[in-house]
């Protein structure tokens, strides 16, 4: 509870409606314009004034009231994907890749394909994971997704899985004779392994994006 400062009687804090600000200016000018008739010229000029800014304030109010929805909404759609992937059924399966691929370093491209595709769950639960980053990495990129909350809850796992399975993409996409498989999932790894947002190219860090000079990659 706030102490009242010497001399203080009484303190108020009172929310004033936008409506009513305007309703009230509104009644002010237009008994100045019927009541000062030898001013009605300086009058409608400042009518004319405060017009504009109204409109300037209102414009901004719109546009600043949108971006805190839109935020929320990223937000929203963020921790829905993140709940997904806490499910037990995908904790199971990145398990899974971590153990069963955990010597890829040591196998050439051709050799972590061959092992992988001839496991058929190994194979489904690689397609499965690869899938959801592609989603998200996608996201990210359209802006409908939060990046700073998901690096900071899978900059591990997305990096890990991405240095594992490098060389299953490269294989991949040599026999499908395309690079698009799974490109958005690699920019995105690749951009969090240099501790960059993909969305933007600035560094992450608890103080927000560093200076733009320093977002070469």
């Amino acid at each position: 509870m706030s102490r009242k400062r010497v001399g203080q009687l009484l303190r108020l804090n009172l929310s004033i409606p936008l409506w009513l600000v305007v309703v009230s200016a509104a009644v002010l000018f237009l008994a100045a314009y019927w009541f000062a008739r030898q001013q009605r010229e300086g009058i409608k000029f400042f009518g004319a004034v405060v017009a504009v800014a109204g409109a300037i304030y209102s414009a901004y109010y719109v546009g600043a009231a949108l971006r805190t929805r839109l935020d929320r909404d990223r937000q929203e759609s963020t921790f829905r994907i993140l709940d997904q992937i806490e499910k037990v059924e995908f904790v199971e399966v990145r398990n899974f890749l971590e153990k069963e691929v955990e010597d890829h370093e040591n196998l050439s491209p051709a050799d972590l394909y061959k092992k992988i595709s001839q496991n058929k769950d190994l194979d489904n639960a690689i397609t499965v994971v690869l899938n959801i980053f592609e989603k998200i990495a996608i996201g990210v990129r359209h802006d409908v997704l939060d990046e700073d909350i998901l690096y900071e809850d899978l900059v591990l796992v997305v990096t890990k899985n991405y240095s594992a399975l490098r060389g299953y993409l490269e294989q991949l996409r040599k026999i499908r004779n395309s690079p698009l498989y799974y490109c958005e999932f690699e920019k995105l790894a690749t951009f969090w392994q240099k501790g960059k947002r993909l969305g933007d190219g600035l560094p992450f860090g608890p103080l927000g994006p560093a200076s733009p000079t320093d977002a070469s990659i």
